[in-house]
């Protein structure tokens, strides 16, 4: 009881702080408001300033049970150890799930000074936290710059803990600051921000900021690769991010043909390190997405030493392990720069052309001697409206030197699959700089897609044929800045073979009386030949994905939504012809979004989760690694008021 009281008595103080903020940005909103004017001479109509101010009050509780919530190699990945698959996480999102309760509430007020042409403003954000940290990370709305430890933030000292049990990983705070200070010109032509930010445009190939880590909040449950193009919400529930913040200064111009955006900022590191980028892009597009962007950048790394698991850095060290051979080597700074262009335009006969282009090149300290080394991207495709419908065909190249920095960030992702799908450098929250959603690195292959839509139907397929540019070996692996996502090494060259990635996509929505009824289908293939004389290279591994869901507008102040999905993974992973690699995620889920006076928002949701599956096994079949078996249930109940 004790220690109910005294968590209960911090969680107070914690709010009351939160409160006094709350209070005091109130009082200021008023102040401003309500102040008149001396005299009309003496501040003219044209000056005014104005505050707006939101907060989102969130509780959110998940429990979970089974064998599967406790990894025999948790503590292993926890520590940094390279292979360490079977962790309970939920497979659509990649967040773990771990019982934990959580309250969290989040202030933001945007205060701005208007005159003639011009606008100064900044950004004030305050947090009050209570509750279970790997729950708040990742399941909660994404948190502030300051707290987030996914942006290197050690102000929640969140840490990987298998198995976890509410209240043994607590955590009581309230912290509140700056997060952005802004200035526009000439009507908002030319635009200057300082402090935490986002891209006003950029080029995807070239640039995309890293994704949030949190399983973001929503009515509707989507596969990770999912066509589907709509978020059922109400108007006033507007999404959270879905990528990290930088931290610097960015200048725009913009006209009416093009814009102008040049960029300084940190980038998202971890705790010791740094990584910076300076970029400039000049563009723009039309409604119909014709026009033409040039975008370069140039990046940065310094601090303490990077461990990971690629071959180029020093030493290289090819370590042997129960799913496959893994390099491991350090990086200390690295260099990269990037040039690319897109040119989207309309071709006469109904088709529309896209190329893209892409040249980088990268640099490493302390492997020995200097070297640099090139990789590029190249993108075309064509597509033809015919009617409600367009059929676009697309050409991918992005070769295995190409963008691969490594950039480590916040702390380690809760996500294996098996060796999984996830092995090699992402097992460590590296990311890339570049969007890697349409095929990752070290693939080339043509995708063909189809979309429909009218008034009451709308429909969206992919079929994409991916293949290996370069075999990973030894060999390969010590190429600078080579890099391969998901299949592990081969030891002899002599008997390396090329892998293939084939994925097959769909979505079709029809809108009735009672609801909207939606089916969101992805099937991923991934096979690797091997050479009878290594028969552990072989790879050969089914994934299908589905959600089936429901919603309907009650009014313009209601919206119901419900629905079930699936995530599967069957078949052989470094293992010759055995299956070592069966389990598949159920979910069910039902929720709720209202809209109440005044512009605010009500959102419930509930998802059940069932983990089921075969111990996995590996070259070593006498050792397996536990059943995946857990079941977890999710609550989540989040108010956002307009103040």
């Amino acid at each position: 009881m004790s220690g109910w009281l005294r968590s209960y008595s911090s969680s107070v103080s914690a709010c009351a702080i939160f409160a006094a903020v709350f209070t005091a940005g109130s009082a200021f909103a008023a102040l401003a408001d309500a102040t008149p004017s001396p005299t009309p001479t003496a501040t003219p109509a044209s000056h005014a300033i104005v505050v707006q101010s939101t907060m989102a009050t969130l509780f959110l509780t998940q429990g979970a049970s089974g064998p599967g919530l406790q990894p025999v190699e948790g503590q292993g990945f926890a520590n940094g150890a390279p292979a360490a698959p079977v962790s309970p996480y939920d497979v659509f999102s990649g967040a773990p799930m771990v019982p934990g309760i959580v309250g969290q509430n989040q202030l933001t007020l945007d205060a701005d000074y208007r005159a003639q042409g011009v606008d100064f403003g900044i950004t004030f954000g305050a947090e009050s936290l209570v509750g279970d940290r790997t729950n708040e990370a990742y399941w909660a709305e994404p948190l502030f710059p300051e707290d987030n430890p996914h942006l290197g933030s050690q102000a929640l000292g969140l840490t990987i803990v298998f198995p976890t049990h509410p209240g043994t990983d607590d955590y009581i705070g309230t912290r509140a600051g700056i997060t952005q200070a802004r200035a526009t010109f000439d009507g908002g032509k030319l635009s200057l921000r300082g402090g935490w930010l986002n891209l006003n445009q950029s080029l995807g190939f070239v640039f995309t900021q890293p994704p949030t880590a949190n399983s973001l909040a929503g009515l509707l449950l989507k596969t990770p690769e999912s066509l589907n193009p709509n978020s059922p919400s109400l108007d006033a529930w507007a999404a959270p991010p879905s990528t990290l913040p930088m931290r610097g200064f960015d200048l725009t111009f913009s006209s009416r043909a093009v814009s102008i955006e040049a960029t300084d900022a940190a980038l998202p590191a971890l705790p010791g390190t740094s990584a910076r980028l300076t970029g400039l892009s000049i563009g723009g597009f039309d409604d119909a997405g014709h026009g033409a962007m040039l975008q370069t950048l140039d990046v940065r790394t310094g601090g303490a030493p990077i461990s990971t698991t690629t071959g180029f850095g020093a030493p290289l060290q090819i370590i042997p392990t129960d799913q496959g051979q893994f390099a491991v080597s350090t990086l200390y700074g690295q260099r990269e720069k990037i040039t690319g262009v897109r040119v989207a335009e309309p071709m006469g006969l109904g088709l529309d052309a896209t190329v893209e282009y892409a040249h980088s090149t990268y640099q490493a300290d302390g492997i020995g001697k200097p070297q640099t080394a090139g990789g590029s991207w190249t993108h075309a495709s064509l597509a033809h409206g015919i009617g409600p419908a367009m059929l676009t065909v697309h050409y991918y190249r992005f070769e295995p030197t190409y963008a691969t920095i490594i950039l480590p960030y916040g702390v380690p992702e809760n996500v294996w699959s098996v060796a999984y799908s996830w092995p090699g450098p992402w097992l460590k929250s590296n990311y890339q700089l570049v969007d890697t959603t349409a095929l990752g690195v070290n693939r080339q292959g043509p995708e063909i897609a189809y979309s429909f839509a009218s008034k009451s139907v709308q429909a969206v397929a992919s079929y994409s044929s991916f293949k290996q540019i370069a075999p990973i070996t030894p060999a390969n692996l010590t190429q600078l800045g080579f890099v391969e996502g998901f299949f592990l090494i081969q030891r002899n060259p002599a008997d390396a073979t090329l892998g293939s990635f084939k994925r097959s996509a769909a979505y079709i929505g029809k809108t009735f009386k009672f609801g909207t009824i939606g089916l969101d289908f992805v099937d991923d293939g991934l096979h690797r030949d091997a050479n009878p004389r290594e028969p552990f290279d072989a790879v050969s591994y089914d994934a299908p994905q589905a959600v089936l869901s429901w919603s309907r507008p009650i009014g313009d102040r209601a919206l119901l939504a419900a629905g079930a999905g699936y995530f599967g993974m069957r078949g052989s992973w470094a293992d010759g012809a055995e299956t070592n690699v069966d389990y598949g995620m159920h979910v069910y889920y039902a929720g709720a979004q209202f809209a109440e006076h005044g512009g605010d928002a009500l959102m419930l949701t509930l998802r059940r989760s069932d983990m089921r599956g075969s111990p996995y096994f590996g070259a070593l079949h006498a050792l397996r690694y536990g059943s995946p078996t857990f079941d977890a249930t999710t609550i989540l109940v989040e108010e956002r008021l307009k103040i």
